[in-house]
């Protein structure tokens, strides 16, 4: 039976209302009483030993995940009569069923909204060691707030573990139409899973027809019918993407989201220009991967050939079965020397705040592109494309997914009218800047421990195990340089690095640090905001300390549940005008540009000019560093608000992201 609103689960959680109900359990909203804040909780009622075992493993993999587009598991729990319920940020918005239905199918343009983001997330969960797959895709578990941002939403039917694992008993589920011939069995499931059911939400968005379910189609008692045949507006591109990834073999689809997305940008690229997209381009190391040649589309004589035993020795009866017991979910809402100790790493929690428009990721090639046909001699190639604002590219190195701030001009220190201005952040001047790329968050220390594992810049005393026993050895005051858990979870911004150290990293992950004319026009864009989602002050967009900062700590009962760092991307809806995160708070960040020439003096005054000696990389004057951090108040968040130090220093609230050319 449903909990009844006003239902008190752990001392803690209010029931307020039910989201939605299935074979296996239900979701709730519900407020949390001790942060003050609406959340889902995410019921299931398997109350197998089993299941609580796969309950328990996963609950914790779950919670120690950080995306934008994904909400955070912030808490799991076993009732006495063994239901398991996972706490989860509550994701305001109508889901795209409920756009379907009041909508009806939708242009090609207006799933380019959503269709990058729901690929981010998948990609950043395949990548978990070990992968997780979602395996519940569909219309209802896609929900769009009233910003424009993407969620992807219930991980009731995920699987944590290796990608051969055949399905576990206590996940079991699947929903007609959405689910892939594999989920339907004991066969293994992997990413090719979530390819088929991304690709189903998106013929179901494009047609306004769901597919037919996989099972029927396998046997062949029912033939997909091609989305062109349903929508004649759609490009042949897409309508062989939409295809590919409803192949009922998984062999037969797209090895890899990122390989799917790519086929579907390119038919919804041609869908738009009203031509066939021509063939992506190849390419280079730190991009995604390029994208395969289409395959033709399925013919119904085809469908069941070449099936695994244990699919054509039940079929049939499974479909039956299937069919009668209606198991569909509802809807449910200078090198340095090597180090001899690696960093440990651990899990983090988020806390994602209310979300904002954020623009589609544009995949980006480096590849030049082909002449088109005209009197200039063909050997001649044609200058790329400036990619859009927005664009993101992932970085070989480390992976880190940067995103590109266009060329141009934009509005650099504070106006007079600022009461909060410092003298060092006047005049406020126009600078024009080349296009360049810059890291989408923070680096981590997931990411740091690469570059120390690579042999990068060694002073580990700070922020590792054996900090704390160098911190007594020496007498240090400064907290946070130590591996206390406050700081050094992996997903949190690396700490208590130097200038140098960042210099290093930067070089190793093929890079540079950022100047601050660059980190500035990252945050704030071209419309001269104060602070990067505009000029009104809002708290719960940024991690700062907005209650008394006793001794540099936090309270975490009254400070957004972080104590110190959060987890990189936790304010979501933080975001700049090219969807870059944390850059505001958090943790002030290294640039490459100088101070001054001589001990504190600002001889680098505004306005400012790259070429007066700034951004020399040999100097040992004091560095810029932006955004405020974890435990400094409102005005020093600002995005021209500016901080300088000896480049040797370090501290627990500052840290760094990496920047590059642009074209």
């Amino acid at each position: 039976m449903p909990l009844q609103p006003g239902t008190i689960l752990e001392n803690r959680y209010r029931v307020e209302s039910l989201l939605g109900q299935g074979g296996m359990g239900a979701v709730y909203k519900a407020f949390d009483q001790r942060l003050r804040l609406a959340v889902a909780l995410k019921e299931n009622s398997l109350v197998t030993l089993d299941a609580r075992a796969q309950f328990e493993r996963e609950a914790l993999t779950l919670a120690r995940l950080h995306h934008s587009n994904l909400p955070a598991v912030t808490d799991h729990f076993i009732t006495a009569e063994g239901a398991q319920y996972l706490v989860m940020t509550f994701i305001e918005g109508a889901n795209l069923a409920e756009l379907l239905a009041a909508r009806g199918r939708q242009a090609p343009a207006d799933v380019t909204s959503w269709l990058g983001q729901v690929c981010d997330a998948l990609t950043y969960l395949h990548s978990q060691n070990p992968p997780i797959i979602h395996r519940d895709i569909k219309p209802q578990n896609i929900k769009i707030t009233p910003e424009g941002h993407a969620f992807l939403v219930d991980f009731g039917l995920s699987k944590v573990g290796s990608a051969y694992q055949s399905t576990a008993s206590g996940a079991l589920g699947v929903t007609a139409g959405y689910a892939p011939l594999e989920q339907y069995g004991s066969a293994h499931t992997d990413q090719r899973t979530d390819v088929y059911a991304l690709t189903a939400t998106l013929y179901a968005m494009l047609t306004g027809e769901a597919p037919p379910e996989s099972v029927k189609r396998a046997v062949g008692t029912v033939a997909l019918t091609p989305p062109r045949a349903l929508n004649p507006t759609l490009s042949p591109a897409l309508d062989r993407a939409l295809l590919h990834g409803l192949e009922t073999q998984p062999t037969n689809r797209p090895a890899s989201i990122a390989l799917l997305r790519q086929e579907l940008e390119a038919g919804l690229g041609a869908a738009k220009a009203g031509r066939p997209a021509p063939p992506a381009p190849a390419a280079p190391p730190t991009q995604v991967i390029p994208r395969p040649s289409p395959r033709p589309a399925s013919s119904p004589a085809s469908l069941g050939r070449g099936l695994p035993g244990w699919i054509l020795i039940g079929l049939g009866a499974a479909a039956v079965a299937l069919l009668i017991l209606g198991v569909a979910i509802a809807g449910r809402g200078g090198p340095p020397p090597a180090p001899t100790t690696a960093p440990t790493t651990g899990g983090g929690t988020v806390n994602p705040r209310a979300t904002v428009t954020l623009p589609p990721v544009v995949t980006v090639s480096n590849a030049t592109a082909t002449p088109t046909p005209t009197d200039m001699p063909t050997s001649t190639p044609t200058r790329p494309t400036e990619p859009a604002a927005g664009a993101t590219r992932v970085r070989d190195a480390d992976g880190a997914v940067m995103v590109y701030v266009p060329a141009g001009e934009f509005t650099m220190g504070s106006a007079d009218s600022d009461s909060q201005a410092q003298p060092d952040e006047k005049p406020q001047h126009k600078v024009t800047l080349d296009g360049f790329w810059i890291d989408r968050t923070e680096v981590t220390n997931a990411q740091y421990r690469k570059f120390v594992e690579a042999g990068g810049y060694n002073q580990k005393q700070y922020w590792t195990e054996a900090g704390w026993a160098w911190k007594e050895q020496n007498n240090a005051t400064q907290p946070g340089c130590w591996s206390d858990g406050n700081f050094n979870q992996a997903a949190q911004p690396v700490v208590c690095v130097s200038w140098y150290e960042a210099y290093a990293y930067a070089r190793w992950a093929g890079g540079r640090l950022p100047s601050e004319a660059e980190w500035e026009k990252a945050a704030r864009g071209t419309d001269g905001r104060i602070y990067p989602w505009g000029n009104t002050w809002d708290g719960t967009r940024v991690n700062f300390c907005d209650q008394q900062c006793e001794y540099d700590w936090k309270d975490a009962s009254v400070n957004d549940g972080y104590r110190a760092t959060a987890p990189v991307g936790s304010y979501a809806n933080g975001v700049s005008p090219y969807r870059a995160l944390d850059l505001a708070g958090n943790v002030w960040e290294w640039t490459s540009s100088a101070w001054g020439n001589s001990g504190d003096k600002p001889d680098f005054a505004y306005p400012y000019n790259p070429n007066d000696g700034r951004e020399g990389q040999n100097s040992t004057n004091v560095r810029v560093l932006r955004g405020g951090g974890w435990n400094n108040e409102a005005r020093l968040v600002r995005s021209a608000s500016r901080n300088r130090l000896d480049p040797g220093d370090r501290n627990s609230n500052f840290g760094f992201r990496v920047a590059s050319p642009g074209l």
